[in-house]
């Protein structure tokens, strides 16, 4: 298992596509960046088990290669953006649950679970990856472009992620100020699972509420203060569509 650091922004399209061409970003290469296109599908029982238990479960296809991830949210706001994260590189494109009895879907019966699942929604993405460095930290900027599908209905997706990879959490935001700055983007609090999962209940345009904030006896007054101000702009950015 793996814990996943993650900052997203919305940005627009033409600006994240000229991203990845900024002299200065350039400069900060620690290897070829890479174009590929990533196509996901996310799947869950028909009432939505995973989605009420704060887990996701997709199989992605990158190239010929089908990798499964299935990832938990934290619970409450508690912070920088982290996810637990297992994932494996599997044979075909239906998920394979023999691998997950040691992740966050073990809470459930797998077996009446494989029979239950069903694909709910499905992202085609064209994806740019740019691995940076700097100051010791260890970066991946996705600059992602394309769509969310539920049956029918269709959203378009134009992110920057910024996860770190090996480093300090802070550095992602340093990075997020400079690229929104440069590309308009502004903080971006669905991750693709929550948008497909809106998308295909019709709740885009319904209002977001507050999670419980999470505080512990340990913390500094400066630590439950960013815990605080990071709840509150998570509250405020999920509710903006509303404005």
């Amino acid at each position: 298992m793996a814990h996943e650091i993650e900052l997203k922004l919305d940005a627009p399209a033409k600006a994240a596509a000229r991203l990845p061409k900024t002299p200065w970003l350039e400069k900060l290469l620690s290897a070829p960046l890479q174009r590929k296109r990533v196509a996901s599908v996310y799947f869950d029982t028909p009432s939505g088990k995973l989605r009420a238990a704060g887990i996701s479960l997709r199989v992605r296809r990158v190239g010929d290669k089908y990798v499964q991830t299935v990832k938990r949210d934290p619970k409450g706001a508690c912070g920088a953006f982290t996810r637990q994260e297992w994932e494996w590189e599997i044979a075909g494109e239906e998920p394979d649950l023999d691998l997950a009895k040691d992740t966050a879907l073990a809470q459930f019966n797998l077996k009446k679970l494989r029979r239950k699942l069903r694909p709910i929604f499905e992202t085609d993405i064209e994806r740019v990856a740019i691995p940076i460095k700097h100051d010791n930290n260890e970066l991946e900027l996705a600059v992602d472009r394309g769509e969310v599908r539920a049956g029918r209905r269709s959203e378009p997706i134009s992110e920057i992620e910024i996860e770190v990879k090996d480093g300090e959490p802070v550095e992602a935001v340093r990075f997020a100020r400079r690229i929104a700055t440069e590309t308009l983007a502004t903080y971006g609090p669905k991750t693709k699972a929550e948008r497909g999962y809106a998308l295909r209940a019709g709740e885009k345009h319904r209002p977001a509420f507050g999670k419980d904030i999470i505080l512990r006896f340990a913390m500094t007054a400066g630590q439950a203060f960013q815990i605080i101000g990071f709840s509150c702009l998570h509250h405020f950015a999920a509710n903006q569509e509303l404005c």
